[in-house]
């Protein structure tokens, strides 16, 4: 199961994020832009370390006090930044 109550500020305005997902459920998230989607994940993943709340995978506390330090940075949105790749055939 995962469990998440959380809060963290971003850019003048606060994501307060509330969820528990049962092992084998799916979770869709979905909204306007601007509305706290990619925090929310990022917070999930521990790339972003609320201000208040906790995360808990399976019993296990995954909450950070500080950001990790990754030696490379995640490119969210990258399927757009990249063309099919396409063959020829040469006869």
């Amino acid at each position: 199961m995962l469990e998440a109550d959380v809060e963290v500020d971003r850019r003048g305005f606060t994501v307060s994020m509330a969820l528990r997902v049962a092992s084998g459920e799916r979770l869709a998230l979905f909204g306007p832009s601007g509305a706290g989607k990619t925090t929310a994940l990022e917070i999930i993943a521990g790339l972003v370390p609320p201000r208040r709340g906790q995360v808990v995978l399976a019993g296990r506390v995954l909450t950070r006090t500080s950001a990790p330090r990754v030696a490379v940075p995640p490119c969210f949105g990258a399927d757009g930044m990249f063309q099919p790749w396409s063959a020829q055939v040469r006869t």
